[in-house]
């Protein structure tokens, strides 16, 4: 809240003189009205969990299948900005006992992430690994050489 207050009352002031840099700060601001709108919208999904009003559903799935369509649902963005997305999923078939809407809104998530915070050119990895008896996830961004 803090960051948009500062960047509101640097516009209200004036002291964005030119075009560009009042796109730059109402960029800011936008970007952080996305972020505390998913935090809202966070919070008031677990209170709705812990209410009883949502029923959290959970059935066996695939791993790499949730992962594979979060990939899917990223990839225009990654082409955008011309990020070659790359698919490491273990063979090995885990099932996990997921809720497949918040799973696959985290996968998406951190895809995201990784997609915005890589430059122009570059690589987002996305990797899952059997490990033990658990399964291992993550995401590696990578700038073009």
């Amino acid at each position: 809240m803090a960051g948009i207050k500062a960047y509101v009352e640097l516009l209200a002031d004036g002291d964005a003189e030119d075009e560009a840099t009042r796109e730059e700060f109402l960029g800011v601001i936008n970007g952080q009205a996305d972020r505390l709108q998913r935090l809202v919208d966070n919070l008031l999904n677990l209170a709705r969990i812990e209410a009883g009003v949502v029923s959290v559903s959970k059935q066996q799935r695939s791993l790499n299948e949730l992962l594979e369509e979060a990939l899917n649902v990223v990839r225009p963005s990654a082409e955008a900005k011309q990020i070659e997305l790359i698919s490491d999923l273990s063979p090995l078939y885990r099932a996990c006992w997921p809720t497949r809407d918040m799973l696959l809104q985290a996968a998406i998530n951190l895809l995201s992430n990784a997609i915005k915070y890589t430059r122009a050119g570059g690589k987002v990895t996305l990797r899952s690994r059997l490990v033990g008896d658990q399964v291992s996830s993550r995401c590696r961004t990578r700038a073009s050489a």
